[in-house]
């Protein structure tokens, strides 16, 4: 702070000195001006050339002004282009804003809603999405293990969709239907995707936005749509996870705790997260 101020008060001096040196040259060349005898001047006088010369400076200069007088109302012109586009941004942000922090005031009655079908589809057997991911977890219990550390691409594929399939089981054998839930979290996460996808900096602005909505929903929660988004009912239209890659590609997993996986190694089935949980050695891997 003291140095800031110093450095203030330098500037200010320096501009006040040079100021000072200005109205002094100024002064004297006013007193040179009126302290000259002009008509006796040979330049100057009646038959001096200074009026030829003044001719071609007042010429010139007046197709000087005209042309800095063009420059300048061109760099108005493009200056209220440039606040133009800036305003409209802003007001394209600020509906952008309102309608996604509107989506993510709806999570809870959302999710709410969701429960109370699981609850009367289970018939009271599972009645919110953290005990259907606990059951889910029971169910899966000595059906499946862990990623081996050297496993391929192909075997960690391989894990993946037998996870699906087990997840896929799981929901039909129990009735824990809750696609309704994940519906609402993958428009969500679209409606960001959507809006920043081909800008310059858009990726981190979507992460940005889509920490907020991972942040509205427990562990437990993140881990069933983990599971669940690369199962049957999250395939797209041409039988893709589409989805499941939007939350890869933007870390949507990133803070989940590692003990509430089905097991640690399961980080593996999203390869470009950067999972918080990782060591330094795992994190050098991420994305190759």
């Amino acid at each position: 702070m003291k140095e800031k101020e110093s450095n203030k008060g330098y500037y200010t001096l320096i501009i006040l000195g040079s100021a000072l040196l200005l109205l002094s040259a100024a002064y004297l060349l006013l007193q040179f001006v009126r302290g000259y005898d002009w008509c006796q001047s040979e330049f100057f006088g009646a038959n001096g050339s200074a009026g030829n010369i003044g001719d071609f400076f007042s010429g010139t200069i007046g197709v000087l002004l005209s042309f800095i007088s063009t420059v300048l109302v061109i760099y108005t012109i493009w200056q209220q282009n440039k606040q133009f586009k800036l305003a409209q941004e802003e007001q394209r942000q600020g509906r952008f804003e309102i309608a996604y922090y509107n989506l993510v005031g709806m999570i809870d009655k959302t999710r709410q809603a969701s429960e109370n079908t699981l609850d009367k589809e289970t018939g009271g057997k599972i009645t919110d999405l953290i005990g259907c991911y606990n059951s889910f977890k029971e169910y899966v219990k000595d059906k499946e293990e862990p990623i081996e550390p050297n496993s391929s691409k192909i075997e960690i594929r391989n894990k993946l969709e037998a996870l699906g399939l087990l997840y896929d089981e799981y929901v039909r054998s129990n009735q824990c239907y809750i696609s309704f839930y994940f519906r609402f979290i993958y428009n969500a996460v679209m409606f960001v995707v959507n809006e920043y996808r081909e800008e310059k900096n858009g990726e981190d602005t979507i992460k940005r936005y889509l920490n907020i909505l991972q942040s509205q929903m427990p562990d437990e929660e993140l881990a069933l749509l983990f599971y669940s988004s690369f199962s049957k009912f999250a395939k797209d239209s041409d039988g893709k996870l589409g989805f499941k890659g939007i939350l890869d590609q933007y870390n949507f997993f990133q803070n989940i705790g590692k003990g509430v996986l089905l097991d640690e190694s399961h980080y593996k089935l999203y390869p470009q997260t950067k999972f918080k949980f990782l060591n330094l050695d795992e994190l050098r891997k991420v994305g190759r």
